[in-house]
């Protein structure tokens, strides 16, 4: 075991480290092993099975890796260097987690921030993020302490289709809402242009909750209205302007999105009551909520009489899977072992790609 260290001494020693990732990542680990009283890879396991800096894998693309820590059954750890994009750390741990045994933590760290990923089957990611302020507090030790002797104490509760019929139901009342109102103010726009009216509404919780939205932005024109929800049409429409081409919104700056989907800023007048059910649909995560069931949902909300089948049609992306990895996934695998067969080419290469506009195939190395 090596010797303890206090949590200040580890937040005086790693706010001054500042060498490269490759210089820190396993003395960084280290620390970490022995603010909680954990044994070091070295320690819990010389040979290197199940607890290991410098793990050799096979990503998803049929390419070669290193994930910098790997403890079988609990996390993957991927280091980069200070102030370095942990997002590209956590999409490489994507690739390599299938081959280490899909474990329940997936996790980033550049020394002054750790980042934990829940990478638990059929429930939501939830993230949760350890500050070296974290630490000295005491917070993020215990957080830390879970990681390595009770990782599935982060598994979230609820499954994610739960969650997602839970959040389909808020916004189907939105519909209902709107609806109502069409009714009572003899207005006349089609079923179809509220329908794409409410898919834009859908896109707007999940970009904001991607952060594709910047700072709540949604979120936030719904709650500034205060209780005089109709004043909610005009800032909508803005929103949707800008987002149709992108731009200013007050001072939030507004990605371009591409596509039809704003290819018009219609919004229907919106009725007082419609408010606080936003309200509450806004503050569902949407990132968490599996956009399968939104091909039947808009259905449902357009014909009420299917309106009891919403959760019928849901297939989770598990029984997805068992479809289509067999039929489609596994048939093309072995299509592409045979043509690397015929084109004795190294199981890791991939097909070649020409900048021309009319590629040969088979590949020139055939």
């Amino acid at each position: 075991m090596p010797q303890h260290i206090t949590p200040a001494q580890f937040v005086a020693k790693w706010q001054a480290a500042s060498q490269k990732e490759i210089a820190v990542s396993q003395s960084h680990l280290n620390d970490i092993c022995a603010l909680i009283g954990h044994p070091t890879p070295i320690e819990a396991d010389p040979a290197g099975k199940f607890f290991a800096f410098e793990t050799s894998t096979t990503k998803n693309d049929g390419g070669k890796g290193r994930a910098d820590v790997f403890y079988l059954g609990k996390f993957i750890w991927e280091y980069k260097g200070r102030h370095a994009n942990l997002d590209k750390a956590y999409q490489q741990l994507l690739l390599y987690r299938e081959d280490l045994g899909n474990p329940p933590l997936l996790i980033t760290s550049d020394t002054q921030t750790i980042i934990l990923h829940t990478n638990f089957t059929n429930r939501p990611k939830e993230m949760h993020t350890i500050t070296l302020a974290d630490i000295a507090d005491g917070r993020g030790v215990a957080l830390l302490k879970r990681v390595f002797f009770n990782p599935t104490s982060f598994e979230p509760t609820q499954t994610k289709q739960a969650i997602t019929k839970a959040s389909a139901d808020s916004f189907v009342r939105v519909a209902d809402e709107l609806k109502n109102h069409r009714r009572l103010m003899g207005e006349t726009h089609t079923d179809e242009a509220l329908a794409h009216f409410l898919v834009r509404l859908l896109f707007c919780l999940f970009a904001e909750d991607l952060n594709l939205l910047p700072n709540n932005v949604f979120t936030h024109i719904v709650r500034s209205q205060g209780r005089s929800f109709a004043n909610l049409h005009e800032p909508l429409k803005m929103l949707f302007h800008a987002m149709q081409g992108g731009g200013m919104f007050g001072v939030e700056r507004i990605r371009y999105f591409d596509g039809t989907l704003f290819d018009d800023a219609f919004v229907p007048s919106i009725p007082n009551e419609l408010g606080d059910v936003l309200l509450r649909t806004a503050d569902q995560d949407w990132s968490s909520i599996d956009p399968a069931i939104f091909g039947t949902l808009f259905e449902r909300i357009i014909d009420e009489s299917k309106r009891s089948q919403l959760g019928a049609h849901y297939t989770s992306q598990d029984d997805i899977n068992l479809i289509v990895e067999p039929v489609l996934m596994q048939p093309l695998r072995d299509e592409w072992d045979d043509v690397r067969k015929k084109c004795r080419l190294d199981p890791t290469t991939r097909p070649t790609i020409w900048p021309t506009s009319t590629p040969s195939w088979p590949p020139r190395e055939c």
